[in-house]
């Protein structure tokens, strides 16, 4: 008997699983991937998207679509809690699915609940990436509160776009 592989979340580092599902399903093991959507941005290409390199459709794959043509099941959800004891994994749908290998790389988000501004509708986090690039304006006048050095990478970026140069990076956090 199989066992089941179940990934939550497609990011770049299940590629390869993804690529090579049809490999597990042709040995008698089942795969899931669980994702809150068909489609998957890689963040590696990210700073290119933001730069104007690339467009946004360009950026990502259709997770669904490589588990499904390789002989795997997609399920459009998102986990919300683990079991380990029980080797099982609650979705926020009520589902439930249980697993013998588990693989988790759900990505990042910012969590702009936990902001203090009264007003959050000028803030864009730059995580995940693909959100950045189908809301930011060419204003030139974003501030940027980053953490980690690729937030300041992105500004740069941004700023080379809207300005046809890097000008100085500012950031607070």
């Amino acid at each position: 008997m199989g066992k089941h592989l179940v990934l939550v979340g497609g990011g770049h580092a299940h590629l390869t699983v993804l690529f090579n599902t049809s490999h597990f399903v042709q040995r008698g093991h089942r795969v899931t991937l669980i994702g809150p959507t068909p489609y998957y941005n890689y963040s590696g290409m990210g700073p290119g998207m933001l730069s104007g390199i690339y467009q946004p459709r360009e950026v990502r794959f259709h997770g669904k679509k490589m588990m499904e043509d390789r002989g795997g099941i997609f399920v459009e959800d998102r986990m919300i809690r683990i079991n380990s004891n029980r080797r099982t994994l609650n979705l926020r749908s009520g589902k439930q699915i249980d697993y013998e290998v588990a693989s988790f790389n759900t990505g990042s988000e910012v969590p702009l609940k936990f902001l203090v501004s009264a007003s959050r509708e000028n803030i864009v986090p730059v995580k995940p990436v693909i959100n950045y690039g189908q809301r930011a304006g060419d204003s030139g006048e974003e501030e940027f509160c980053v953490g980690r050095a690729n937030g300041f990478f992105a500004e740069g970026l941004h700023r080379s776009k809207v300005h046809g140069k890097i000008s100085g990076v500012r950031g607070k956090g």
